[in-house]
């Protein structure tokens, strides 16, 4: 009889373990906007904007766009299996308000150039007044002249 028992306890903690871990993997394996995440809303909840022209695909996210933000962010994300990405996003990109004034970014925060995969903080100043709407453009990145994102803002 405590044999049956111990047979049932362990059977019982293997599936729930083997539950555990598939699930976990179905998970990550779900395709980028249907994971419940930070990576597909910014902060704020403006919407991810990709461009995939080209050999490059590009992905933009307002981080902060807040009056009180140090500065405003953007995650770039650059996607390729052809091309080596050496652009400097400094240079390639501008900002622009709704009065088509352009600014140019601070900073950038994430992978150096090279490889087939970069990622991180495009920085700009935050801009005073606020505008209602601004355009991220960047020129140049994998050959194509220009990549253009845009969102209102809230």
């Amino acid at each position: 009889m405590k044999i049956v028992f111990w047979i049932i306890v362990i059977s019982v903690a293997g599936a729930l373990l083997g539950y555990a871990f598939t699930r976990s993997q179905n998970d990550e394996a779900r395709p980028l906007n249907e994971q419940k995440n930070s990576e597909t809303r910014g902060g704020a909840g403006y919407d991810a904007k990709s461009d995939a022209k080209g050999d490059v695909d590009v992905t933009a996210l307002p981080i902060d766009l807040s009056e009180n933000a140090a500065s405003w962010d953007f995650k770039i994300t650059l996607e390729t299996h052809s091309v080596e990405l050496d652009d400097d996003l400094v240079l390639a990109a501008s900002l622009i308000d709704e009065k088509r004034v352009e600014y140019q970014p601070t900073a950038w925060d994430g992978d150096p150039p090279g490889g087939h995969h970069r990622e991180g903080l495009l920085q700009f100043m935050p801009l005073s007044p606020r505008p209602a709407s601004l355009t991220l453009k960047l020129n140049g990145i994998g050959g194509e002249v220009e990549r253009v994102f845009s969102w209102q803002i809230e």
